[in-house]
Order: C-alpha cells, then sequence, then structure tokens
C-alpha cells in the first residue's frame, strides 16, 4: 500500500476566520472594515497591533499578468522593506484568477486583502463551503460614501469593504497603480501614483518625505519629462519635419516615399546626368586635286 503525497494547502484567503474582538479592533474607519491577511496566509486578527506605529498606508492596486508590475512590485517592495513600521502596504488584488492571486501575495512583504469577498465574477470550484461574510458592495454607494466621510459607525453597520468597492470609490483608473492614505490624521493622500514616480531611490525617499507631512506628491520637471519623453520626442520630431518642407519641398513625405519606392519616376530628383549640348564641329573642307 502506498502513502499519497499530501496536498500542499493553498494560501488562505477565505474571511470566515477572522475574529476580531472590539479591543483588537482599529478605530480608523477605513483599517477597521478591512479583512486582511499577511504572506503566510495568515488572517490579521489584531489590526490595531500590525498598524500601532503606522503613519501612512497604501494600497497596491495591481494584478500578476501586467507587463510593467515587476519593477513596480519590486519598488513598492522596496519601499515596505525600507519603512516596515511607519509603512504598510496592502496588496489589492485585480486578478481574475486565484492562482495569480497566490502569486502575487505569497510570502510577501505586504499584507492582502480577503480573495472571497464577491469581486471576481468567474466562478471557481470550490471545496469548501462559500464565505458567510456579507461585504458591502460597489452598489451601495450611499453607504460607502459615509464610511469614506467617516460618518457610519461600526455598530451600525459592521460589513468589511470588499476589493471591488475599494477601487470604485477610489476611482482606479489602471493597474499598477498606488494609493496612499495618512492613518494618523485619516486623510487620503495620493491616488493613481504611477510607476514613473517611485521608480528611483531620490524618487521613493522624496514620497517619503512629503507623506509623512500629510502631503500631496507634486510632478517635477524631471519627473514630466520622464513621463512624457516619448510624445516630447515625436513633438520635436514633427517641429522640425515642418520646417526642412517649408523650405525643401523636397524632404516632403510624399516625395520621398516615392524616391524609394519607384527611384525611376521621383518628384524633384534626377536619376540620369542632364544631357549636356554638343558642341557643333565645323563643316569638313575637301581639298581638290
Amino acid at each position: 500500500m502506498t502513502n499519497k503525497p499530501e496536498k500542499v494547502p493553498p494560501i488562505a484567503s477565505s474571511s470566515d476566520c477572522f475574529n476580531i474582538t472590539p479591543e483588537s479592533r482599529h478605530p480608523d474607519r477605513i483599517i477597521s472594515r478591512l479583512r486582511l491577511f499577511d504572506g503566510f496566509g495568515n488572517p490579521i486578527t489584531n489590526p490595531k497591533l500590525l498598524f500601532r506605529d503606522c503613519e501612512v498606508v497604501g494600497f497596491f492596486f495591481a494584478t500578476i499578468w501586467h507587463p510593467q508590475k515587476e519593477q513596480f512590485h519590486n519598488d513598492v517592495l522596496d519601499f515596505s522593506q525600507r519603512h516596515p513600521h511607519r509603512f504598510k502596504c496592502i496588496y489589492v488584488s485585480i486578478d481574475s484568477k486565484k492562482q495569480d492571486f497566490e502569486l502575487a501575495t505569497k510570502e510577501k512583504a505586504w499584507v492582502h486583502m480577503a480573495w472571497d469577498d464577491g469581486s471576481n465574477l468567474e466562478n471557481e470550484e470550490q471545496e469548501t463551503e462559500p464565505p458567510s461574510t456579507d461585504f458591502i458592495t460597489p452598489d451601495e454607494t450611499t453607504l460607502l460614501g459615509q464610511i469614506f466621510a467617516g460618518s457610519l459607525s461600526m455598530e451600525s453597520d459592521p460589513r468589511p469593504i470588499s476589493r471591488v468597492s475599494l477601487v470604485q470609490q477610489l476611482n482606479v483608473l489602471s493597474v499598477p497603480t498606488l494609493s496612499t492614505y495618512h492613518l494618523q490624521k485619516g486623510t487620503w493622500l495620493d491616488s493613481n501614483v504611477r510607476a514613473s514616480l517611485f521608480e528611483t531611490k531620490e524618487q521613493r525617499d522624496r514620497a517619503w518625505e512629503t507623506w509623512q507631512k500629510s502631503e500631496r506628491l507634486e510632478m517635477s520637471w524631471a519627473d514630466i519629462f520622464q513621463t512624457m519623453r516619448w510624445s516630447i520626442f515625436l513633438l520635436i520630431a514633427g517641429i522640425i519635419y515642418t520646417i526642412l518642407v517649408k523650405f525643401d519641398d523636397s524632404y516632403n513625405i510624399v516625395h520621398l516615399t516615392e524616391y524609394f519606392m519607384n527611384p525611376g519616376s521621383r518628384t524633384g530628383f534626377s536619376t540620369q546626368e542632364e544631357a549636356i549640348p554638343s558642341i557643333p564641329k565645323a563643316p569638313a573642307h575637301y581639298a581638290e586635286f
């Protein structure tokens, strides 16, 4: 009789394993409504302890399949590891498949929101019972507005926020992107922070100094050039082309196309040397003998 190998359990993602006591609940209106897990799949049952020294919370909206995700992921992870207590990153998965979600969250330095919160429409085979936790849906816009404004208490409606509700409320336009929240003051700072503003160590240091002061990032001229460098290059090339055509029509793209496609009949150019008129010969003189 052979023993079958034990199946490795996937990373936990069920919201049913939470038992957050009132003493462990974080007082913030947003953090108190999140169902979070660490990189090893353990539920965060004491968010008050986890965010005890935290000043700024970063909500990182991303997917594992995005072509630009790798560098931005690494930059955000580096930022989280450099500020492990004062900055907490929450990974908000936009993945459509659970295996992609697990790849993005397993053994990472950030915590992540629960998977089974009703955000995914795709029906996947589940070995366990469907989650009984009722999450706030994106359709409840009035309720979400009250939560973000701080006018709805946990006693009135204790339901947690789902990933898709957070995406809608923060108006996330594309991924990957980062939204920052000053936890001590309870104010949203930046939304839709792009990778181009987080690429270098100097940019990340400047971002941290700005967020610590509860201020928003402002794009410098260097950031603008870095973001729009290809647009600027095409604009300069277009201006140069316009000037050349104005002074010499042979640079016109139509003429250049004709030249390369059919050199024998090109316009504005000559393929053969112009004929040089020959000097008329003097009439021959014959001598009579």
